[in-house]
């Protein structure tokens, strides 16, 4: 259980933000002349949604997993070296 919260908090919500950032920056750049407008309405409400809401949730529930348990961090950090 620790591993796949760490492997979702830390291999999707703590990252979608700046990768859809990028990507929405990057297909403005090449495709100046296409209206991007309804694509980075979808971007941006990801990068909202993720970035002001489910990344906040997730490290809490990262948080109350660990508590004050040495073990539990343990759990939560292998979650993020192994493959999920």
């Amino acid at each position: 259980m620790f591993g796949i919260a760490s492997a979702f908090t830390f291999g999707r919500e703590d990252l979608i933000p700046d990768m859809f950032t990028s990507i929405l920056r990057e297909l403005q750049q090449q495709f100046s002349e296409v209206d991007m407008k309804p694509l980075a309405y979808y971007f941006q409400r990801h990068i909202e949604l993720d970035g002001d809401e489910h990344g906040p949730l997730a490290m809490e529930r990262i948080r109350e997993l660990g508590g004050d348990d040495e073990s539990k961090w343990d759990a939560i950090a292998d979650g993020l070296m192994s493959d999920h």
